[in-house]
């Protein structure tokens, strides 16, 4: 039996490295051991955003910490902002082809609860530098995941790009707001951390 449990574990190695080969992860730098390739978008000083490197591995991956709410009149809180990764050099999004299906995977830690966090791939119809231009389309990941704060959580989902999908990016966001949600229990100090980011084109049945 132990010898069959390692072929087994032999046989769907050799599986990934072929599939890894033949359909080559399209991020550049989704571990973040080196610079670029991804970009935030919040209001300036309620996120804490950073390439932090674990003491106990040293592993680098990307970390985002809540520090403030924003506010109405009211005092109602909101939170929002995301973080982005998949870019080629000044334009928004990797090369993707239309119609087609692709999976993408990561590695996962945080605390805030699964219904505020979200993970979405946003494509564009034709190579940018205006990550709002027209042809912009979000397409969201029906999933929610289940991850904590102590261990690293390898994420999976797939997704088929528009017609007219040309470039594509991975879009990891928190989203909250008190007077929309009875359940709102988002805190500061709370995170998220993302590594190992990869978006891959699944390969056609034979």
């Amino acid at each position: 039996m132990k010898k069959l449990q390692m072929t087994l574990a032999a046989l769907l190695a050799a599986a990934g490295t072929v599939f890894a080969a033949e359909n080559p992860n399209l991020l550049t730098n989704g571990n973040f051991e080196g610079k670029g390739h991804s970009w935030t978008n919040f209001a300036r000083g309620t996120w804490k955003n950073s390439i932090i490197t674990e003491p106990e591995t040293s592993n680098k991956c990307y970390r985002m910490e809540l520090q403030k709410f924003l506010t109405n009149a009211k005092g109602t809180k909101r939170v929002g902002g995301f973080l982005a990764i998949g870019r080629i050099g000044n334009y928004f999004g990797v090369k993707v082809k239309p119609d087609t299906e692709y999976e993408i995977s990561f590695s996962l830690k945080s605390n805030f609860v699964p219904h505020a966090f979200s993970v979405s791939v946003t494509t564009w119809d034709t190579l940018t530098t205006s990550q709002w231009v027209k042809g912009r389309k979000q397409i969201r990941c029906p999933k929610r995941f289940t991850y904590n704060d102590k261990d690293w959580t390898t994420c999976r989902a797939t997704f088929r790009t528009g017609a007219n999908a040309q470039t594509a990016a991975v879009v990891f966001q928190v989203w909250g707001d008190e007077s929309q949600q009875r359940n709102f229990s988002i805190e500061l100090g709370q995170f998220y951390m993302v590594d190992n980011v990869e978006l891959r084109e699944v390969a056609p049945a034979k």
